[in-house]
């Protein structure tokens, strides 16, 4: 069994987290078979469901599963504010920040007993973040799908791991099995963010026909 810090951190048994993938793909179904299964799912908090939706979701989550859990969101979205308070207030394990500074929600997040997750693209992206208290950063390379950065994932974790300091360091992008999880464990990292090979899965709230086309796409 692979053991790293992000097992204690979170309270899993793996080092594997499920990203929290947008338009619904993670909602509570998926995010509760990730932490049935031993690793750390996250509900996709950016929807048009607004605060009720998600507020559903988590507690959906509770009714599957009594694993440890999260919220991820995109940092630009509309009504960001009022759904981040909704994860604390619900006091799920963790939530996720990505693609913005998540300075000024570390503070709220720790006084609610949330850890914080930052996903990252670039090296100052990494600064900002650890500077601000982080829990764990997130490297992402442009392998990952849906919005990237102009980093390898080797490479970007690489760069993210000698800014990280103390800070727990995760990879993602293009991470499906674990050939891939066991690399990046290699570079030191302690742990793998993955979005897309839990896209297919028959708890991901997409299409037949997407996850067919992705199943068999070969790569």
């Amino acid at each position: 069994m692979l053991y790293t810090r992000i097992c204690d951190l979170l309270g899993v048994k793996h080092p594997i987290l499920g990203a929290p993938m947008s338009g619904g793909i993670a909602a509570a179904e998926l995010a509760a078979a990730i932490s049935e299964a031993g690793s750390f799912g996250l509900i996709g908090g950016m929807t048009t469901g607004g605060t009720d939706w998600l507020r559903e979701q988590i507690r959906r989550v509770r009714e599957l599963t009594n694993k440890p859990f999260g919220v991820g969101f995109i940092s630009s979205f509309p009504g960001l504010d009022e759904l981040v308070q909704v994860a604390l207030e619900e006091r799920v394990t963790a939530v996720s920040h990505s693609f913005a500074d998540p300075t000024r929600y570390v503070a709220p997040a720790h006084t609610a007993g949330v850890k914080v997750i930052a996903q990252v693209q670039t090296v100052a992206q990494a600064v900002t973040a650890a500077n601000a208290g982080v829990d764990v950063l997130v490297a992402q390379g442009t392998e990952a799908g849906g919005h990237t950065g102009y980093s390898g994932t080797l490479a970007m974790v690489a760069a993210v791991l000698d800014v990280a300091g103390d800070i727990p360091v995760l990879a993602a992008g293009g991470i499906a099995d674990g050939r891939g999880l066991a690399a990046v464990l290699v570079l030191v990292a302690e742990g793998a963010w993955m979005g897309t090979r839990f896209h297919a899965s028959k708890e991901a709230c997409a299409g037949n026909w997407e996850k067919e086309r992705m199943v068999h796409a070969g790569t």
